[in-house]
């Protein structure tokens, strides 16, 4: 009985994974065939004690290959402990159309108190968020102004990370290849749930139409999950950006323990996830979880490593078809052992981040 079971999630598994690469969306030459809508744009910036990572960030500002007169960047010190305060007067100087904002007093707390202060502010009905530690390409408001041109309320793009030779690093990284790969799909099916909240933009309107963040206060974290929640429950029209143009890259934890924080915090949103937005994850995962389970009924009956190992390979295929779209490199070795340690990590991390305390 148990067994027909997994042989039978394994034909569905084959399935999905099969319109996994059918209906991810493909990086396109644009070749200067969208021509741009010149749409005036808010980049909204909270900052909490970045005073190493502030430099890159604006350097990549400053690249910006976009109209200047057409976007103003916000930047919010979240009470940063730091120099963060003063730097960001040094280095923003050399960005005229910048302004600099504390979050003193803040409707809302943690960092989405800081953002909603960003947004309040802005002049521009196209809101964009991205994070102090990222680096932002040159034509990363190009890509969003076409997008937007499709009448989105919510447009996320990808935000991949810098891949490097650590054990924590190269984990991160492919940890965040598989999320890309499944949100990317179910935004393309019309599931989405979960975006980076480095790459995400989103109108001004329809933030105020739901109400800030205010019904996503359960949580610290969340102002990219629970922002797409609130989008899905409005029936906001939601797209997303797979271009290289628009890849948001920054870098990872340095140690498991960071790491491992970041983690639990973002996963802790989920359980604050309406039924829609999580009836994709929901089945992803449980059909994960019960391959490697299989594992542990190899000394009942042999027949149960063939859906693991089948599984496996499938994985390895899907994964070598993604990673050179989000700049990865993993050699086949690397991702039969990180594709292992994820799903035992899958299982562990959700029941740790349910007790796991929020901390800001």
């Amino acid at each position: 009985m148990i067994i027909n079971l997994i042989y039978f999630f394994l034909i569905f598994y084959i399935l999905l994974n099969a319109l996994i690469i059918y209906f991810s969306p493909k990086i396109e030459n644009r070749s200067g065939k969208d021509k741009l809508s010149n749409l005036k744009f808010s980049i909204i910036i909270s900052l909490k004690n970045e005073e190493y990572n502030i430099k890159n960030l604006i350097d990549s500002l400053k690249n910006l290959n976009y109209n200047i007169n057409n976007y103003e960047i916000i930047f919010v010190d979240d009470n940063s402990s730091d120099k963060t305060f003063e730097l960001l007067h040094s280095f923003s100087a050399y960005l005229s159309n910048s302004k600099i904002l504390t979050a003193k007093v803040k409707k809302f707390p943690a960092k989405k108190g800081a953002l909603d202060i960003g947004i309040q502010e802005a002049k521009n009905d196209y809101i964009l968020i991205t994070d102090a530690d990222c680096i932002i390409p040159p034509n990363w408001l190009n890509e969003y102004d076409i997008s937007f041109k499709n009448n989105y309320d919510l447009v996320f793009g990808a935000a991949p990370f810098i891949q490097k030779d650590s054990f924590v690093n190269k984990f991160s990284c492919f940890e965040n290849l598989r999320t890309l790969i499944i949100t990317f799909f179910a935004s393309n099916i019309n599931l989405p749930y979960s975006a980076a909240a480095r790459n995400i933009g989103f109108r001004k309107s329809f933030y105020v139409n739901i109400d800030g963040f205010s019904s996503m206060l359960k949580t610290y974290s969340g102002d990219d999950d629970l922002l797409i929640r609130e989008a899905v429950k409005n029936k906001a029209k939601i797209g997303s950006i797979l271009q290289p143009e628009n890849f948001v890259i920054s870098t990872t934890k340095n140690t498991i323990k960071d790491f491992l924080k970041q983690k639990f915090r973002h996963t802790s949103t989920s359980y604050h996830y309406s039924f829609k937005q999580a009836v994709f994850p929901f089945f992803w995962h449980l059909i994960n979880l019960l391959f490697l389970l299989s594992l542990l009924l190899i000394p009942l009956n042999k027949l149960f490593l063939i859906p693991f190992l089948f599984k496996l390979v499938i994985d390895i295929f899907v994964n070598k078809v993604f990673q050179k779209i989000f700049n990865y490199s993993f050699s086949f070795v690397e991702l039969i052992f990180y594709q292992t340690v994820y799903e035992i990590f899958i299982i562990l991390k959700f029941p740790i981040s349910y007790f796991y305390k929020n901390k800001w």
